[in-house]
């Protein structure tokens, strides 16, 4: 197997979704009193590689499903997903560049 073969063995990507009341005018709620977000019903993300992982909340609290190969179904893996109040760095970007190992 080539290098670039085995890179994109790990190479994760994904897609995040937000999903609007259809009676809302605007998505973003630019310039009313209301938080931002207000007005989505569901949002989140599904992330694609070794395996399949779907992330959903409907307001209340965060749920995962992992795709199941063999059955060909999603199934539910985790509930009340919670940021950390402190902790790890969360984003592997240029501004923690100074954070990285020499090596990296």
């Amino acid at each position: 197997m080539d290098e670039a073969t085995l890179m994109l063995q790990f190479l994760a990507t994904g897609s995040i979704f937000g999903i609007y009341s259809p009676n809302d005018g605007c998505l973003a709620d630019i310039g009313d009193d209301s938080a931002p977000g207000d007005n989505l019903l569901a949002a989140g993300y599904c992330i694609y590689s070794s395996s399949v992982i779907f992330v959903l909340t409907i307001g209340k609290s965060v749920f995962a499903f992992t795709l199941d190969l063999m059955y060909g179904e999603f199934v539910f893996t985790r509930e009340n997903i919670q940021i950390p109040k402190a902790g790890k760095i969360y984003a592997f970007d240029e501004g923690n560049y100074q954070l990285w190992d020499d090596n990296l």
